[in-house]
């Protein structure tokens, strides 16, 4: 159990939202022993000392707050608001200008400059991707950015 566990992370940001959309939303770090095998009767100060530790990580990166640790290692958690946006990643938008319009450019861009395709398969492509935007279609977005990368890498032989 040294180091970080990305997944250990990913379940605990859900674990926290789904912890503070029930009433009381009342979220403590032994709320998480269950994500590594642990009951609170079966665990270890080591089990919560390692939880502990996610938990500051996830504070430092800005999608949680904590509370002081008691003399049992308890901390009080509560999602802020990048931790909601890590939750519900289209609140990132929420009273920001939406970065797709910047995302688009970029990849028009890439497949001008360094795609050695025909023109035709070029407009293709460029066709794709803003036939995705337009319909609004995340799926569609997601199908067309692979088989850019894909392309790209093809022609760049990785």
């Amino acid at each position: 159990m040294a180091g970080l566990d990305k997944s250990l992370l990913y379940k605990i940001m859900r674990k926290v939202g789904e912890i503070e959309n029930e009433i009381p939303n009342l979220v403590d770090s032994t709320d998480f022993l269950e994500l590594i095998g642990k009951s609170l009767d079966g665990a270890g100060l080591n089990d919560i000392v390692y939880i502990d530790k996610h938990l500051v990580f996830l504070e430092q990166c800005g999608y949680v707050s904590l509370s002081s640790s008691t003399l049992q290692g308890k901390r009080s958690v509560k999602l802020t608001a990048q931790g909601h946006m890590f939750l519900q990643p289209e609140l990132a938008e929420f009273g920001n200008q939406s970065l797709l319009p910047d995302i688009i450019k970029a990849m028009e861009e890439r497949i001008q400059t360094t795609l050695t395709y025909t023109e035709e398969e070029k407009n293709g492509l460029l066709y794709k991707v803003r036939e995705a935007v337009t319909k609004q279609s995340g799926e569609l977005i997601v199908k067309t950015l692979i088989e850019i990368a894909s392309r790209y890498a093809q022609a760049h032989g990785f």
